[in-house]
């Protein structure tokens, strides 16, 4: 394990109070008040900005910013490499999985759109209550164009900003790990 975030390339580095407690690794974000907190939508997109170890006062990558405190971030450029943070997992996630927010500053593998038509909260499309006067012609169409758009959307991975450099068995608890910026 390297002694620092950025493994490879260069950033845009800038300084921010901390929003709340962070750890260096943490996916990170600005929030309405200008400041650094971590990013707390999973599979949601953000800037890919992550918090780095404030080596101006020596201290290491285990040292978390307090809140309120000025925390160093760094906005990643496609093709960098940095050792992001992941929270607890119960699988195995393989190098070349492509990864996403997890919601609480750590990564996970990219959960695609799954699911049917069917209208349960499973994340998948919600059913269409089709009326009397609709063909059947007409409703397998439009269940055909949802099906498309969810595999369209999937295709984008509009969520997914990392790829994973390092094969990463169960994890325990969290931990960094190398990923590449997308």
């Amino acid at each position: 394990m390297a002694n620092t975030i950025i493994a490879k390339g260069k950033g845009v580095r800038f300084e921010r109070l901390a929003g709340g407690a962070i750890t260096p690794g943490a996916l990170v974000m600005l929030n309405s008040s200008n400041a650094l907190v971590v990013h707390a939508t999973a599979a949601g997109y953000t800037p890919p900005i992550v918090a780095i170890e404030q080596e101006l006062f020596g201290r290491d990558l285990d040292t978390a910013y307090a809140n309120a405190e000025h925390c160093i971030g760094e906005y990643l450029l496609p093709g960098m490499e940095a050792y992001m943070l992941f929270g607890i997992a119960t699988h195995a996630i393989v190098i070349g999985d492509l990864l996403e927010s997890a919601g609480d500053g750590t990564l996970r593998e990219f959960a695609p759109l799954t699911g049917t038509l069917t209208g349960t909260p499973d994340g998948a499309l919600a059913d269409i209550t089709f009326n009397s006067t609709w063909s059947s012609g007409q409703a397998n169409e439009i269940n055909v164009n949802f099906e498309e758009i969810q595999v369209k959307m999937n295709a984008a991975r509009a969520s997914a900003m990392f790829m994973a450099l390092e094969a990463v068995g169960e994890i325990a608890a969290v931990t960094r790990y190398r990923v590449l910026v997308l």
